[in-house]
């Protein structure tokens, strides 16, 4: 089986989907991402973001990733720009 053919059962599009909302995501997948990515495809589809914290420091030695780390993979890629709010 090729990775394609595990994406592709995987990852159903809504033909409804307008908008892609990118917040934490504590169940952060690389599943998600290509969802993401396919539907940016379509350049009417807003791009939108919770938040440009790069990250979340807790006490003395813990960091968290936020919602950034998980709307720079699709900014690299220069699939498109994000309204961050």
């Amino acid at each position: 089986m090729y990775i394609s053919d595990v994406f592709v059962d995987r990852c159903s599009l809504d033909p409804d989907v307008n908008a892609v909302l990118a917040g934490f995501d504590g169940h952060f997948s690389f599943t998600k991402l290509v969802k993401v990515a396919s539907y940016l495809r379509d350049p009417n589809c807003l791009y939108v973001a919770t938040n440009a914290d790069s990250r979340l420091p807790l006490g003395k030695c813990i960091v968290l990733f936020t919602a950034y780390d998980f709307v720079a993979p699709i900014l690299t890629a220069e699939l498109m720009s994000v309204a961050i709010f």
